[in-house]
C-alpha cells in the first residue's frame, strides 16, 4: 500500500518504460519566452493495458519525473509541410511540435503514434486509477463542459482517466481506486463506469466464491460414469471424469480429463471376443445368404407382376440390414480387442471448448430407447473437438443434477473473461516478474549505453593526448638536431655566410696541426719544449 501522501502517478522512465511502444531522442519546440527554441527530449510512447496511449517526454534517460505528458487520443497527428523531419500533434487546446534527425525516423514515429491511437481510447479499469495525469498548463478548459478555468474556477484531475475537469463535472462521491489508500475524485463519466464495473465485479466474485464452495471440490474429486451399450449400460467398461491436477491455473485454461477403466465381470474378455466373433460370423452368413438368394428371375417376375418397386425396396433393405449388422459386429469386436490390448486410456477436453451440457431426462426419444429410469441418469457433454457428444450415465439422478449444475457454472465462469477471481496469484506474480525483468533489462541497456559513450569519449581524449605527446616529442627531436650542427660551424671557423662548413673532426685536426707546426721552431730554440702527442 503506498503512503498516504501518494497523489500523482509515478512517471519515471523506469515505470513508464515498462509499457513503452517506442522510445528515443527527439527535439521539442518550446514556446515559452524564457526557453523558446528547440530542446532535446527523451520521448516515450506508451500503450497501457486499458488501451490509453500517452507520450511522455523527459530531460534525459534517467529522469524520475516527466517534463510533460500528451494524451495521444486527444490529438491529431500531422506533418509539418515546411519540414519533413517535424511531427505536429494538434490538440483542442494546444499544439506540440517534435523534430527528428531524419525524415525516415519522423515517418516511423508518426506511424507508431497513429497505431497507438487506433488501438482505442481510455477504458476504466475496475478499481484502478490511471497511470498518467494531464499537465495543468495544457488544460485551459474543462474536458466535459468546456468551462474556461480561472482563479474562481479551479482545475481538478480525475484519478481514473487523468484529465482535467471543473468542480461541477467532478462532484460525484469519491471512489476507492488502487493504489490510493483513501477514496479519490473522479469525473462524472468515469464515476458511472466504475460504479457499474464494481457492481459487476462484486457479482462475479460472489458467483465465483459459490462455485468454489459448492462445485470445485466435486469437479476436482471426480466421479465414475457408465457408458451406454445399446439400450443398457456396458458392464465391462466405465469412465472417471475429473478436472486436471493444475490448481494454480485459471479455470479458463484447465481441462476435463476422461479416463476409461475396465470393470471386473464374470465373463472374461476372451469369452466376449469369441461370442462377438460368432455373432459376426452369423451376421456375415445371413448377409451373404440374402445377397445369394437374389436371382435374375426375381427381377423378371417383378417386372411381369408390376411389383418392381416393392422388390427393389426389399432387396435394398435386406442388403442394407445385413451390411449394417456386419459393420456393427466388426466395430464391437475391434473395440473389445482394443480395450484388451491397450487397457486404460484417457483424453482431455479443454474447458474453453465446451459448447454445452444436455440433460436427457426429458428427451422423449431417449426415454423410449433406454427407458425412463436410465434416461433420468443420462447426460451429454458437447465440445468443439468432437462431432459426437460424450454421453455418460450417472450412478443416481441426484449426482447427475449436481454434475450438470457444476459443469454449467464452470462453463459460465470460463467464458466470462472478466472473472478476475479465477486469475490466481501465481499468474499475477509471473506478470509482475515479467514487468520487473523488462525494467531491469532497459536499465541495463541504458547503463551500457552510458558506459559505452563514456568509454568512447575517454578513448577520444586519450587519442588526443597521445597525438599531442608525439607532436611534442617530434619537436624536441628536431630542435636537438639543429643544436648539434651549431657548434660544428663555430669549431670550423666558418662564418654564417659560409655555404659549406667543415666537419668537426676536420676542423679540430686542422687546428692542432697548425698549432704544432708553429710551435716547432720555438721548441728547437727553447731546448726542452716537446709535443705531448
Amino acid at each position: 500500500m503506498p503512503p498516504a501522501t501518494y497523489d500523482e502517478p509515478k512517471t519515471s522512465v523506469e515505470v513508464v518504460g515498462a509499457h513503452a511502444l517506442k522510445m528515443g531522442w527527439m527535439e521539442k519546440a518550446e514556446e515559452e519566452s524564457f526557453m523558446k527554441g528547440w530542446h532535446k527530449r527523451f520521448v516515450v510512447l506508451t500503450g497501457w493495458e486499458a488501451g490509453e496511449a500517452h507520450i511522455f517526454y523527459y530531460a534525459d534517460e534517467q529522469s524520475t519525473e516527466a517534463s510533460g505528458i500528451i494524451f495521444v487520443h486527444d490529438v491529431t497527428v500531422e506533418q509539418d509541410k515546411t519540414n519533413a523531419k517535424c511531427i505536429v500533434l494538434q490538440g483542442s487546446q494546444r499544439r506540440f511540435r517534435f523534430r527528428c534527425d531524419t525524415d525516415l525516423e519522423a515517418r516511423i514515429w508518426r506511424q507508431a503514434i497513429g497505431e497507438a491511437k487506433d488501438n482505442g481510447g481510455h477504458q476504466c479499469q475496475t478499481g484502478s486509477a490511471c497511470m498518467a495525469w494531464m499537465a495543468d498548463k495544457h488544460a485551459k478548459t474543462c474536458e466535459s463542459c468546456r468551462t474556461v478555468f480561472s482563479a474562481a474556477q479551479r482545475k481538478h484531475h480525475c484519478r481514473c482517466c487523468g484529465r482535467v475537469f471543473c468542480a461541477d463535472c467532478s462532484s460525484q462521491p469519491k471512489l476507492l481506486l488502487h493504489p490510493y489508500p483513501q477514496p479519490v475524485r473522479c469525473c462524472s463519466k468515469c464515476h458511472e463506469t466504475q460504479t457499474q464495473q464494481m457492481a459487476a465485479a462484486k457479482a462475479r466474485a460472489q458467483r465465483a466464491q459459490t462455485f468454489v464452495q459448492r462445485h470445485l471440490t466435486l469437479l476436482d474429486r471426480g466421479a465414475q460414469f457408465g457408458y451406454l451399450d445399446g439400450a443398457s449400460i456396458r458392464t465391462d467398461m466405465a469412465c472417471v471424469v475429473a478436472l486436471d491436477d493444475r490448481p494454480n491455473v485459471s479455470l479458463q485454461f484447465r481441462r476435463l480429463v476422461v479416463t476409461d477403466i475396465l470393470l471386473e465381470s464374470s465373463v472374461s474378455i476372451g469369452d466376449k471376443i469369441a461370442s462377438k466373433a460368432k455373432n459376426l460370423q452369423s451376421a456375415t452368413i445371413r448377409g451373404l445368404g440374402r445377397i445369394a438368394s437374389l436371382r435374375p428371375s426375381h427381377v423378371v417376375n417383378a417386372i411381369e407382376t408390376a411389383d418392381l418397386g416393392k422388390t427393389a425396396v426389399a432387396i435394398k433393405d435386406g442388403v442394407g440390414t445385413a451390411a449394417s449388422a456386419v459393420a456393427s459386429e466388426i466395430a464391437e469386436v475391434a473395440q473389445h480387442i482394443k480395450d484388451t490390448v491397450e487397457g486404460v486410456s484417457s483424453y482431455e477436453i479443454p474447458i474453453k471448448d465446451f459448447i454445452g451440457i444436455q440433460d436427457y431426462a426429458g428427451n422423449q426419444s431417449k426415454r423410449t430407447k433406454h427407458g425412463p429410469d436410465l434416461a433420468a441418469r443420462l447426460l451429454a457433454i458437447q465440445y468443439r473437438t468432437s462431432d459426437h457428444p460424450l454421453e455418460l450415465v450417472a450412478a443416481t439422478q441426484e449426482e447427475k443434477n449436481r454434475w450438470i449444475e457444476a459443469l454449467l457454472e464452470l462453463k459460465y465462469l470460463a467464458d466470462d473473461a472478466g472473472t478476475d477471481v479465477l486469475v490466481f496469484q501465481r499468474e499475477k506474480e509471473e506478470k509482475a516478474q515479467r514487468i520487473k525483468e523488462t525494467i531491469d533489462q532497459r536499465k541495463e541497456e541504458r547503463l551500457n549505453k552510458v558506459l559505452h559513450e563514456a568509454a568512447a569519449k575517454k578513448d577520444s581524449e586519450d587519442g588526443g593526448s597521445r597525438a599531442r605527446a608525439v607532436a611534442s616529442a617530434s619537436l624536441k627531436m628536431g630542435g636537438g638536431a639543429a643544436s648539434s650542427r651549431i657548434p660544428s660551424a663555430s669549431l670550423g671557423g666558418t662564418s654564417p655566410g659560409n655555404a659549406s662548413p667543415k666537419p668537426i673532426a676536420s676542423a679540430s685536426l686542422g687546428g692542432r696541426a697548425h698549432r704544432k707546426k708553429s710551435a716547432s721552431p720555438a721548441g728547437a730554440g727553447g731546448g726542452g719544449g716537446g709535443d705531448d702527442e
